[in-house]
């Protein structure tokens, strides 16, 4: 059987905010439409996604 690589969504907190500071919030628009998720929506959440999905 193969290992699915996953990672923890409490390794993304406070990326967003970061982001959106240092950066602009269009920037952070851009990185949600790269990522294909919602940075934001992944603050105060504790779930594991496929690494793949996050690191295009």
């Amino acid at each position: 059987m193969r290992m699915i690589p996953l990672i923890s969504s409490l390794t993304v907190q406070g990326i967003p905010d970061l982001i959106s500071r240092e950066l602009g919030r269009k920037t952070l628009a851009r990185a949600n439409l790269a990522a294909g998720i919602d940075l934001e929506a992944l603050e105060g959440q504790n779930f594991l996604f496929r690494k793949l999905q996050f690191c295009r």
